[in-house]
Formats: structure tokens, C-alpha cells, sequence
């Protein structure tokens, strides 16, 4: 999969950018006079201007700037609310948390969630025929798959940060990055979930049951689909929790709302990538075993071509630039990939 770097938008932007972010101490002239340097005599005009309206620091100029701005001239006024706007953007960092008690909560509810089914599961040989255990699929079945989901998780882990960033790097400046992942969430959960409604249905299908259901292919049919169904449920929720939360936020907010839980916002789209892969490699095996080698080649040349070509989609896009991305912003935005990247390994 293509990698890009991810940034984190609080680092100051760089060379004539970094002269124009926000003062620390209100000095209202030093801004001006960066972020109107291409204009000659601006400065003043626009100082001038703003002292009638009393407005005689940074501070000030933040907090009124859409009561001030229409007494700016035209072409300064747009140059002055696009910096303000990456002052807004910068001056948010991520300060993600990882907290060992958040992690043993979670354990606890997952344990004790499984209790139920688990007791129950113990009683599933009253008045049925005893189950064929079979040695061989420990070590050639149960092992290599337990293996398989913990590195799926892992890679989806890693990967996530870089997905979420890829969604929103080459953003337009002023856009709502809040209705921007508001959308994103909900298209994606939309998509799990249907995901999840064909994937369930493979699970339970009789096709390849009957006598012979633990058998070697039987097995590892069974459980690339049952990875499928847990990767999934996993990436629809996680959409969901992102919504109810990013939902009643403001965009500055929501802005730090998403810097702080980044990783969060990239994960299902890694995880439902991982859920196709196993929902692939399942009907590989159901093709093979109900219609035979000659459609299973078939199925998985056709498989094997629909994977290349997801990857080179996907590769073109990311890649993509905004060409409307002054060389500053660019640099800035590169600036930030670190920071969030190791936002997203910490909170991992």
C-alpha cells in the first residue's frame, strides 16, 4: 500500500509563512507587516483602518475580525482572513492520551461480555452427536489463524494514521474539517455495514458444512469470514463513535477533537481493506471446493486483478497534489507529518 506522510497541522509553517504566524504577545504591526509584505503601504492603511475601530492588538483582531473585516479594501481583506485562518489551524496541537486504565476497562467489558456465550457454547453437545475433533487443525488451522488476526490488527494499526491523513492532506485552506470527517465517518460506516451484511451471510452459509465442516479448507473458510465479521463490526462502530462525538463540536473543536484521536479516523477504512482481503481468501476457498480447480483459477485470477487495481487507484490518489497549495502551505503541512504520526503511535 502507498505511504504518505502524515503531519500535524500545530507546527509553525515554514520561511515566509513562519514570519506571519500568530505573534505571541499581540504585536499587531509585526503581523501586518508579514502578512502583507507583497503589498507596499498596506500596513499602514490597514493599521490605520483598525485604530478607528479601536482594535490595537492580535488579540483584538482574532476575536473581531468579522465585525472589522468589511471596512478592510478587498484584496487585503482576503489575504488577512486566509492567514487568520492558518493561525486558527496552527495553533492546535494533538496531545493524544494513553491511559493504562482505559485499556484494562476494555478488557474487563470484553471478558465479561463473553461470559454468556461461552457458558453457553459449553452445553452445545446436550443431545447432538459429539464433535469430531480433529488434531491436525490446531497446529495447520486454529494457530496460523489466531497468528493472522494479530498481525492484521497490527498492520491496520499502523497503517491508520496514514489513511486518515491521506483523506484530508491535500485539503483547500478554509474548508470545515469538521463536516469534511463528519462525512468521510458516515459514508464509511454506510459501506461496513453493508459490507458486513454480505460477509455475515457467507459465514452462515450451508454450502460447505454438512459432514465434512471440519475439514482443513472447511476450517479456514470459516475463518477468514469469522475475520472478516470482527474487523468490521470494529471499523462501523468506530465511524459511529467518531460522529457522535465530532457532531455537537465547533470546527476549532473538532479540529482538535480529530488532532487528538487521528488514528481513529483512519482505522476502518484500514480495517475494512483487511475484512476484503479475508472476504477474498474465503470465496477463493468456496469456489474452489463447490465448483472445482477450473473456476477457482478463474476466481482467483479475477480476485488477484480486482487487488492490483484497487492498489493502483489508490496509489494515483494519494499521490494526488492540490495544485491551489501555496509552496508554504505544502511545507507546513509536511512539517506536521511527524507530529501526528507520533500522535497516532502513542494513542496505538
Amino acid at each position: 500500500m502507498p505511504t504518505t506522510k502524515i503531519s500535524a497541522e500545530d507546527q509553525p509553517e515554514q520561511e515566509g509563512s513562519q514570519a506571519a504566524s500568530a505573534p505571541a504577545a499581540g504585536d499587531l504591526d509585526s503581523w501586518l507587516e508579514a502578512t502583507l509584505r507583497h503589498y507596499p503601504g498596506a500596513k499602514d492603511l490597514v493599521m490605520a483602518k483598525l485604530k478607528d475601530d479601536w482594535c490595537l492588538d492580535y488579540p483584538s483582531l482574532v476575536e473581531c475580525w468579522d465585525d472589522l473585516k468589511d471596512n478592510i479594501p478587498g484584496v487585503l481583506r482576503s489575504t488577512m482572513s486566509k492567514q487568520l485562518d492558518k493561525d486558527r489551524f496552527n495553533k492546535v496541537s494533538a496531545t493524544p492520551q494513553l491511559l493504562a486504565s482505559n485499556w484494562m476497562t476494555a478488557w474487563g467489558v470484553a471478558l465479561v461480555a463473553m461470559v454468556a456465550p461461552s457458558v453457553l457454547a459449553a452445553f452445545k453437545d446436550r443431545s447432538r452427536q459429539v464433535e469430531e475433533v480433529v488434531r491436525e487443525n490446531v497446529h495447520e488451522v486454529w494457530v496460523p489463524l489466531g497468528l493472522l488476526c494479530v498481525l492484521q490488527y497490527l498492520f491496520c494499526a499502523a497503517i491508520s494514521p496514514k489513511i486518515g491523513w491521506n483523506m484530508i492532506e491535500q485539503r483547500s485552506n478554509g474548508i470545515s474539517l469538521r463536516e469534511a470527517m463528519r462525512n468521510n465517518m458516515t459514508n464509511q460506516a454506510v459501506i461496513g455495514a453493508l459490507f458486513l451484511t454480505v460477509v455475515w451471510t457467507m459465514a452462515v452459509d450451508q454450502t460447505m458444512a454438512g459432514d465434512d465442516r471440519f475439514s482443513f479448507i472447511c476450517q479456514w473458510y470459516e475463518g477468514f469470514t469469522t475475520l472478516a465479521i470482527g474487523q468490521l463490526l470494529v471499523a462501523v462502530m468506530t465511524c459511529c463513535f467518531n460522529t457522535l462525538y465530532v457532531e455537537p463540536l465547533d470546527d476549532m473543536a473538532s479540529l482538535k477533537f480529530v488532532k487528538d484521536n487521528f488514528v481513529y479516523f483512519g482505522e476502518p477504512m484500514a480495517l475494512m481493506l483487511a475484512a476484503l482481503y479475508n472476504a477474498i481468501c474465503a470465496t477463493i476457498l468456496w469456489v474452489f471446493t463447490v465448483y472445482g480447480i477450473g473456476l477457482g483459477v478463474c476466481f482467483s485470477i479475477s480476485a488477484g486483478c480486482a487487488i492490483l487495481r484497487m492498489s493502483v487507484v489508490y496509489g494515483y490518489l494519494c499521490r494526488w497534489k492540490n495544485p491551489y497549495l501555496t509552496l508554504e502551505d505544502q511545507e507546513a503541512r509536511v512539517a506536521d507529518a511527524a507530529n501526528m504520526a507520533r500522535a497516532g503511535e502513542v494513542m496505538t
